[in-house]
């Protein structure tokens, strides 16, 4: 049955196609649902990554003279309504 679903053909060495096919096996799922879920998670990974350097850049330039407790932020978060 065809999918509308988008699709990537790739070429994988002998090693990395093996280790996929015994986790698909392993898993009881196709290789391109194993393939897909291993995608997802290294892209997880990446996001996770930029994000924890997007926080330490911050924390580089955080004041806490000029932070605002969360009740001061309640407070304008309430005005602008």
């Amino acid at each position: 049955m065809p999918t509308k679903q988008p699709r990537i053909n790739l070429v994988l060495d002998r090693p990395t196609f093996n280790t996929i096919k015994e986790l698909s096996e392993r898993n009881d799922v196709s290789l391109s649902s194993e393939a897909r879920l291993l995608l997802e998670m290294a892209l997880e990974r990446v996001e996770d990554i930029g994000l924890a350097r997007f926080a330490d850049d911050r924390m580089k330039t955080f004041d806490r003279e000029k932070a605002l407790s969360f009740s001061e932020l309640m407070n304008k978060v309430k005005s602008k309504k």
